[in-house]
């Protein structure tokens, strides 16, 4: 199933959230970006001159960090596929595409030369149409995927179900994650949490170091099912969409 990403098409539509993470001016294209090394990265986060959070890091730290995420944290590879499904080029003018803002029409060239723009890819079945790269990466850069993973979670979540390791999405996540048994995201279903209605409270506040963005964005594993198992319910699960 994982087969119909492509490193270009996923680092493409990755790169999004470094524009989400950025306070960056639309009305004119901004100078470029700062451009740093990983070690010179590493020798900031190391010495505290710079956050360990990519949510508190500057554009040029986040630019480096983001495609060199291995770098920075622990990682696991996952083989590519022997035949993975084929993405064709066909190439399509949208220089004559403009995007409004405030009321004002500005043409796509200004998206483009943003310095929070990593890349971008425009796709229609199995077809590129558009493809578009700043000038210090590229088709084979890889970038860390954020959003892009809850995509990856749900069909893996599919292919689960098919394959028979989990019964139903109907089941409760503490069914399959025990550690999380008697709080309120264990009671809730792999339904609830795939639509992001486990009725949790929960903050996204990307500005508050005390966001449980911020905290859990941090951690993995055991440490990280603690956090979630102290988080209170706010709505009945199903109910209500929560983006996090």
């Amino acid at each position: 199933m994982l087969r119909v990403i492509s490193d270009r098409l996923l680092f493409a539509l990755s790169c999004a959230a470094l524009c989400t993470l950025a306070t960056w001016a639309p009305l004119s294209v901004q100078a470029a970006t700062e451009l740093l090394t990983k070690e010179q990265v590493a020798k900031l986060i190391q010495s505290g001159e710079a956050p360990t959070s990519p949510l508190f890091q500057t554009q040029a730290q986040r630019r480096v960090v983001f495609a060199n995420i291995d770098y920075f944290s622990p990682t696991n590879r996952l083989p590519a596929s022997a035949s993975p499904y084929a993405l064709y080029s066909a190439s399509r003018d949208f220089s004559g595409i403009t995007y409004e803002i405030d009321g004002q029409q500005y043409p796509l060239a200004n998206l483009l030369a943003s310095n929070s723009l990593m890349g971008m890819a425009v796709v229609q079945d199995n077809q590129i149409l558009f493809e578009h790269y700043a000038p210090d990466h590229g088709p084979a850069s890889r970038w860390i995927s954020f959003s892009v993973t809850k995509s990856i979670s749900s069909m893996l979540i599919g292919a689960a179900v098919k394959d028979g390791y989990i019964r139903s999405i109907d089941d409760r996540v503490a069914d399959y994650l025990p550690r999380l048994e008697g709080s309120a995201y264990g009671e809730a279903t792999i339904e609830d949490l795939l639509h992001m209605a486990s009725g949790i409270a929960w903050n996204e506040d990307y500005e508050d170091p005390q966001s449980d963005v911020s905290v859990a964005g941090a951690l993995n594993g055991i440490a990280l099912t603690e956090h979630l198992a102290k988080l209170p319910r706010q709505t009945p699960p199903g109910e209500r969409f929560n983006y996090n």
